[in-house]
């Protein structure tokens, strides 16, 4: 870990300023004047020096401004997810950062699999697979459960001393614990409505889609929920899943904001569970979006879940309960589906889309 430490507290030179810039999307993100990273890269030559006097200028303790800081959204109708525009230059800060916990997360973070070089979706695909199927194919009596956890608006509802905490849990340096904590507590919102911005309003939680950043963040955030998990293990409290007598045992598979905990059907186990949860929403800002045998009902009613008979889809892929069949994977000649008639509608001429439409 000193390793790690003395990487994360060097300096920050002009040539890490500028990989930062250049490993950005060209076109992504425009701030609120219209400027891409595009602008900024195809000018660098130019802008460069001021880019970096600014960006070492924040490392050295310099307040980002709130002007700087600012977050356009954008309500754009028949849309599940709001489009935000947010301003280019605390970005390229938050990249340069990016870039540093890219290197140190692997040896930093535990279970996690998401965002951490090295590991791989598929990973926890097929565990979560082999998991499920063992548990359909148990004949000994042992009784186990799987708990998949939806997490309501994950980056939304993340509290920023909960962020703060972890930073400093973390062993982050100081001078990068108070550069991130001024680029989130700093931000400020505007709703664009029919073009104009409406009058500024500050958030108290949560961090941006987007933001190079905030993977990092979340993730970070998510390891106390495996640690506490962990800590019962150890301990003799928490009865994970083992798929054989010698094998390790799986208490959680955790993949950003996709969480399945597992460990034995019983109502001591599943108290256990419910208090670790309750502790980690205490403390982290989060909640569960919510929406048959006796220990199964009083499993559900513990916790408050709707009982189910099949978990739905881990990771975009579906949790195999039964045989397979040839309706198994529907949901996958769906999306290649609509994914084609997206392609078919981009022949059509502006006037043929407006009669689609």
């Amino acid at each position: 870990m000193e390793t790690e430490t003395t990487f994360l507290e060097a300096a920050i030179s002009n040539e890490e300023i500028k990989r930062a810039m250049f490993d950005m999307a060209p076109l992504k993100a425009p701030i609120s004047d219209g400027f891409h990273a595009l602008f900024f890269q195809s000018q660098w030559d130019i802008l460069g020096n001021d880019v970096c006097q600014w960006v070492k200028s924040v490392f050295e303790g310099r307040p980002i401004e709130p002007e700087l800081n600012n977050t356009l959204i954008v309500l754009i109708p028949k849309k599940k997810v709001l489009k935000i525009l947010v301003n280019f230059v605390p970005l390229l800060v938050m990249k340069v950062i990016a870039n540093r916990f890219k290197v140190i997360f692997p040896k930093l973070i535990s279970e996690e699999a998401s965002f951490i070089a090295g590991r791989n979706i598929f990973d926890n695909i097929i565990l979560a697979q082999e998991v499920i199927h063992s548990m359909r194919c148990n004949r000994k009596g042992r009784k186990w459960m799987a708990v998949k956890l939806d997490l309501e608006k994950a980056y939304d509802r993340l509290s920023w001393d909960f962020i703060n905490a972890s930073l400093t849990a973390a062993g982050i340096p100081l001078f990068l614990h108070n550069v991130i904590m001024s680029a989130i507590s700093s931000s400020t919102m505007q709703v664009l409505w029919n073009g104009v911005p409406t009058q500024k309003f500050k958030p108290n939680r949560g961090i941006r889609q987007g933001c190079p950043l905030s993977p990092y963040l979340f993730v970070l955030c998510m390891e106390w929920l495996g640690h506490f998990i962990q800590s019962g293990m150890e301990v003799g409290t928490w009865d994970p899943i083992r798929l054989s007598r010698s094998g390790p045992p799986v208490s959680h598979l955790f993949f950003a904001d996709d969480l399945v905990i597992f460990c034995k059907a019983q109502i001591d186990q599943a108290r256990l569970l419910a208090s670790i949860l309750s502790l980690f929403y205490e403390i982290s800002g989060h909640k569960i979006s919510n929406i048959g045998d006796e220990v199964h009902n009083q499993i559900s009613q513990l916790f408050g879940f709707q009982k189910v008979q099949n978990l739905g889809t881990y990771l975009g892929v579906p949790l195999l309960h039964d045989r397979v069949t040839k309706n198994t994977l529907n949901i996958v000649v769906d999306k290649i589906r609509r994914k084609l008639q997206s392609w078919d509608a981009r022949k059509l001429s502006f006037a043929g889309r407006i009669t689609l439409a």
